[in-house]
């Protein structure tokens, strides 16, 4: 998960996309937490590579391209 801060992008347009786009969720009900994953395929402008992720299908080679490249191919079953 990314700090809200993360790729220049202000606390504000984060929240929003998180709740537009599903890039993230709350957590206690306070704190904002990014997907790194989720924001990366947003970020590549491929909202149809949100569908597997936000399905939990880690055998679609879409989602598994963007955990690999974020660094965390281990959570995917390859």
């Amino acid at each position: 998960m990314l700090a809200l801060s993360s790729r220049d992008k202000s606390p504000s347009t984060m929240r929003g996309w998180c709740e537009e786009h599903g890039l993230g969720r709350r957590v206690g009900g306070g704190t904002w937490m990014v997907s790194k994953v989720a924001l990366a395929v947003f970020l590549d402008d491929d909202l149809r590579g949100l569908r597997p992720y936000h399905a939990g299908n880690q055998a679609d080679p879409r989602g598994i391209s963007y955990f690999m490249r974020e660094g965390l191919g281990n959570l995917v079953d390859i």
